[in-house]
């Protein structure tokens, strides 16, 4: 089972989802389900359909929004616009947490609905080291100061 970590009372991470995390999700309120996992990056990886379905199961939506190689601008983007449009519970997962914990923060950086510091206090807390990306938070805060 994965350990669902809480960064806000809307969005929690974990590792890897199994089928019956589905279930713990649906039963905390979540509505939809992110995999921040590029299809395939590991043998015995679930397909993201396999996911879909789970989440389907628990009248849940699952979006793909994979982080891998290249920095995630347009996928904290799309996360920063689904937090926005919704105030239902998300829950991210990739296969430590850590990628979907660093979404939420770009996200929420972007939105200005967290400033860095509290997004730095906040991973910390939830056993995430980002401090190789807080400049990113500073960055996506104060560019979306700028277009304010």
């Amino acid at each position: 089972m994965a350990e669902f970590k809480k960064l806000d009372e809307n969005f929690t991470v974990s590792t890897q989802m199994t089928k019956a995390d589905f279930a713990e999700a649906a039963q905390m309120g979540v509505k939809t389900i992110i995999c921040n996992r590029v299809e395939g990056e590991e043998a015995g990886q679930p397909l993201n359909i396999t996911m879909m379905s789970n989440a389907a199961e628990h009248d849940m939506d699952f979006a793909a929004l994979p982080v891998g190689g290249t920095f995630p601008i347009e996928e904290a983007g799309e996360l920063a616009k689904l937090l926005r449009e919704t105030s239902d519970p998300i829950h991210g997962y990739c296969k430590s947490g850590t990628r979907s914990a660093m979404l939420w923060g770009l996200a929420v950086a972007l939105n200005r609905s967290k400033t860095p510091n509290e997004i730095m206090a906040i991973t910390s807390a939830a056993g995430f080291d980002l401090s190789n990306i807080e400049p990113a938070f500073h960055q996506f805060y104060e560019s979306a100061q700028r277009k304010q």
